[in-house]
Formats: C-alpha cells, sequence, structure tokens
C-alpha cells in the first residue's frame, strides 16, 4: 500500500488583539481563559534589559562625554581613555557653534583620527546637542561618530566631565564673568587642569597619560602642553592677565590656521 503525505502550512494561533496597539495582552479582560499565543509588558523587565544593554554599548568603546557651562560658554570634552579635558569657548550655545568645533577638529586631526578618537559621545539633552545628525556627520557626509543622550535628571552618567567642571569652578568660580577670556586661557586652563594629579591614576596627571596614548601630532593638535607641579595653579589667580600681555598672532600648519592669544616672553606654547 502506498501511504500519501500531505504537509500543510502552519497558521499561527495569533490573537487580533495584539496586531494593534499595544500589542500586549496585559489590558485583554479575557486573558485568563485564552489559548492563544500571549505577549506582556512586564515593566520590570523592560527596564532590567534596557540597562543591561545600556552598559554593554559603552563598555569597551573609547566613550568622550561632553557638556556645555553656560556663561561665555564652554564647551568641554572629557577623554575617557586618558582623563583629560578637553574646552572649547564658544560664541553662543547653539547647535551650530557646537558643529563649528567638531568640524575644526575633523579638519586638525583627520577623518580617520577623529573616528577612532570620539566614537561615541555622551551628552545631554541641552539644544546645542539637539541635532545629532548634523553633529555625527563630517565635513565630506562621513559618519564621524555616535551620539547618545544621558536619562534626564541623570548627570551621574556622566562623571568625569561633571567632576571636571569642578575644577574649572576652582579658577572660574560661579558667578565670574568670561567676557575677557581668550581661548588662549581657555588653553592654559585646561592644561593646569589635565597637569594636576589623580588618585585614579597612582598619583600621575591625565597629561602623561595622553602622552602615552595619543600619538605626538594628536597630543600637538589638542594645544597639550605639560605644566610643571610647582607651576600648577588651580585658583582665579591663573587667569588675571591684561590684554596688553597678549598680542594676537596665527600660527599655520598643515593649511590649517589657529589663532592664539600669547603673552610676552612666555614659554607656555
Amino acid at each position: 500500500m502506498q501511504r500519501s503525505f500531505y504537509i500543510f502550512d502552519f497558521v499561527p494561533n495569533t490573537c487580533s488583539r495584539l496586531l494593534r496597539a499595544p500589542f500586549v495582552c496585559n489590558g485583554c479582560p479575557s486573558k485568563a481563559g485564552c489559548r492563544k499565543e500571549k505577549f506582556f509588558y512586564r515593566a520590570t523587565a523592560a527596564n532590567r534589559d534596557y540597562r543591561s544593554v545600556l552598559v554593554e554599548s559603552r563598555e569597551g568603546i573609547n566613550a568622550t562625554e561632553t557638556d556645555l557651562m553656560i556663561q561665555k560658554v564652554f564647551l568641554t570634552l572629557y577623554l575617557r581613555s586618558c582623563k583629560c579635558l578637553l574646552i572649547f569657548l564658544l560664541p553662543d550655545k547653539s547647535a551650530a557653534s557646537v558643529k563649528a568645533v567638531f568640524d575644526r577638529l575633523e579638519k586638525k586631526l583627520g577623518t580617520f583620527i577623529f573616528c577612532s578618537i570620539f566614537q561615541v559621545i555622551l551628552t545631554d539633552r541641552g539644544t546645542e546637542f539637539s541635532n545629532p545628525d548634523a553633529l555625527e556627520t563630517g565635513i565630506d557626509n562621513v559618519i564621524r561618530t555616535s551620539i547618545y543622550y544621558c536619562d534626564p535628571m541623570c548627570a551621574w552618567q556622566k562623571p568625569g566631565v561633571e567632576k571636571s567642571h569642578e575644577h574649572i569652578r576652582y579658577v572660574l568660580p560661579k558667578g565670574s564673568s568670561f567676557d575677557a577670556l581668550t581661548q588662549w586661557d581657555v588653553n592654559k586652563l585646561m592644561n593646569h587642569i589635565n597637569s594636576s594629579v589623580r588618585a585614579s591614576l597612582n598619583g600621575l596627571p591625565p597629561i602623561r597619560l595622553a602622552q602615552l596614548l595619543l600619538d605626538q601630532a594628536t597630543y600637538n593638535s589638542f594645544n597639550f602642553r605639560e605644566i610643571s607641579p610647582d607651576d600648577i595653579i588651580l585658583t582665579p589667580d591663573l587667569l588675571k592677565l591684561t590684554f596688553n600681555e597678549k598680542p594676537r598672532i596665527i600660527i599655520v600648519h598643515n593649511n590649517i590656521s589657529d589663532e592664539w592669544n600669547l603673552p610676552f616672553h612666555s614659554t607656555y606654547a
């Protein structure tokens, strides 16, 4: 005898309620006796999974924390790899000003180096970071970084840059005017902060770690200069300079113009 076998397409026993929002069975009055496929939303489990993915996405990635300090506006970038702080003086608190800094850094470093150093940028939800597509896209329409946002009211998710702001406040207490500051002043402040020792680095300054991890061209592009321990000043006295002491000069390298305001007879730069 011959036997015939027939294979029918499997039709899942799916409830029509799952085909429309909210796509779960939580509020269904018939869920107790229903024998169809069920899906439930569990807030605790969903939050646990979200936290797990959030932590795993940051591990093993060269993440950079960024923030703005309001007044004449400081854009601060904290390099987690070497615990160094970058500070840029902006004319205003706008997305265009932040993008201009990113574009300038990409021109100085090159797209490949920029992508390797700033793989991921973690920031808050301020309006100056409200256009992630513009910040993530480079000058040649190349994706140069990925922007991620902290949860609302969770500054602890980017502790490095927040802690660095404390060092800035040693020199520029709240209420200080930023109007007379130049980028040269900001670079000086940055280097004094990066040259101060850290307990987390076994008593070494972050700038020493940057010398080991960054190539010389990149190190110079960030305007890093190590300050002798005896010369480090993290008080308001650091930036008490007069305008007459800082002539404007232009330094050109790699076809890129950098504007500095340098004091006379200074070995700082």
